[in-house]
């Protein structure tokens, strides 16, 4: 990769599992996950299961928000406006299981950054990777690079 774009680096976000409730839950949403909640609310033609699905989003959309405030509390800096972003998705799982990288719901997290205040729009975002970074069986987690352009 070229270096011009690993030297930009503005913040990174780390993700960790919840721990409540499902083992080997992924560090953040699965589209499977709101995919299941969205046909339930369609096969029982409820409202509850329908205010399910946009709970879920809602809520990982909320975690992305406080996670970016918290980091620019932390470093006592403003809200980077960036123009042109590039972002970088490192994935380490808590075991070998196969597992589909692009499975993962990643919209509700960025559109929790542009609640933030990271950018004004995640039109900005221009390259979007995902890699696995391995496994991490004490500390799997998903880690958010952002890089300015």
């Amino acid at each position: 990769m070229d270096n011009q774009l690993s030297d930009n680096l503005i913040a990174s976000f780390v993700f960790y599992p919840d721990t409540s409730g499902k083992k080997n839950k992924p560090p953040v949403p699965s589209i499977n996950e709101y995919y299941s909640l969205a046909n339930a609310a369609m096969r029982s033609r409820g409202r509850s299961g329908m205010f399910a699905a946009q709970n879920f989003i809602r809520d990982w959309r909320q975690k992305a928000f406080l996670l970016a405030n918290q980091y620019y509390l932390g470093n006592l800096i403003g809200p980077s406006m960036v123009e042109r972003a590039r972002v970088e998705v490192i994935i380490y799982w808590p075991n070998k299981r196969r597992r589909d990288i692009v499975n993962l719901f990643y919209k509700a997290i960025l559109d929790g950054f542009t609640d933030a205040g990271v950018w004004t729009d995640d039109s900005v975002i221009e390259i979007f990777t995902i890699r696995l970074g391995g496994i991490d069986k004490e500390n799997p987690r998903v880690v958010f690079n952002i890089y300015s352009l």
